[in-house]
């Protein structure tokens, strides 16, 4: 089942970005790192040449990113700043947390750096 937020996107008014040929030249060079999968190497070199954030929830993309400097966020890094900015409450953020898990089958190590930022 998973999520539908792909069918809300591509509904929406959000432009899907096509890269330029300098983009596409580096997005070669980026790929051929056998770590990196296509998919995150296209939205590796978007970033990089935007001067954009890259966002992912692949580790071995957010330790490249970090090598490269560029500006990269993981999904642990968003759960902190949605509880900062308190646009969820704890309890709707633990429900958050274990949805993800359970639909993505993945874990988020060290909550405690989430809902820390609830007393802050």
């Amino acid at each position: 089942m998973g999520f539908t937020f792909p069918r809300k996107i591509f509904n929406s008014k959000i432009e899907l970005a096509t890269m330029s040929q300098q983009e596409l030249d580096d997005f070669e060079k980026t790929v051929k790192n056998p770590k990196i999968h296509s998919g995150e190497a296209e939205g590796i070199t978007i970033a990089r040449n935007r001067t954009g954030v890259f966002l992912t929830n692949d580790r071995v993309a957010v330790k490249f990113c970090e090598q490269e400097d560029i500006a990269v966020l993981d999904l642990k890094d968003i759960l902190r700043l949605v509880a900062k900015k308190r646009i969820v409450n704890e309890t709707e953020m633990m429900q958050i947390i274990k949805d993800i898990e359970v639909k993505d089958n993945t874990v988020i190590v060290e909550t405690n750096e989430i809902f820390v930022e609830y007393e802050n």
